[in-house]
């Protein structure tokens, strides 16, 4: 009996954290960030012009939030994932850039524009994602935000929290670099 329940429990934890998969992209239904539970908010795929799919980007939370003021209002660490479906030139997400000046007010841009420097520095250091590549940008509460490259962190966090929150907007703020994308990364 002893060991029946064992089992049991063990199945019952598998579960609480297996793998979801959207658009053909497998992610961790929920993993711990500073010591605090995350969980998938939702996830979705950028394709190119021509339909082939370059990367997808997943949003972890401690709550599910179905706006991106939900989201940003969500007490805990938070975590944008980006996993690379094929090989993509670093330059060639310029958007990230374009989306930050579109989503946010003029004060909060000027205040996120060192962190936007140093992610152009990192990114600049490495020019190729490799398909299976990822980039996460992991905010913790107090400390920052920290970039990782293939979980390599960097050692310093962009302390201002507008950073993050324009990483953030550029796929779900009101001006979303990719508005299909939107629906699936709020959970759609």
């Amino acid at each position: 009996m002893r060991a029946h329940l064992l089992a049991l429990l063990t199945s019952v934890s598998l579960a609480a954290h297996a793998d979801v998969e959207i658009d053909g992209v497998k992610y961790a239904s929920a993993f711990k960030l500073d010591g605090k539970s995350l969980q998938l908010n939702g996830a979705a795929t950028k394709t190119n012009k021509i339909g082939i799919r370059n990367f997808s980007v997943a949003v972890y939370a401690g709550e599910k939030g179905r706006s991106a003021s939900a989201l940003l209002a969500a007490p805990g660490p938070k975590r944008i994932a980006y996993k690379f479906l094929r090989p993509v030139m670093a330059d060639g997400m310029r958007f990230l850039t374009r989306g930050v000046e579109a989503n946010l007010a003029r004060a909060d841009f000027v205040k996120a524009l060192g962190g936007v420097a140093r992610l152009g520095a990192i990114l600049g250091g490495h020019p190729t994602f490799a398909e299976g590549d990822s980039f996460t940008i992991d905010y913790q509460p107090g400390l920052g935000t920290f970039l990782a490259i293939n979980g390599q962190r960097d050692a310093e966090p962009i302390k201002e929290p507008e950073f993050f929150k324009a990483m953030l907007l550029i796929w779900v703020g009101d001006k979303p670099v990719d508005p299909k994308m939107k629906a699936g990364i709020l959970g759609g």
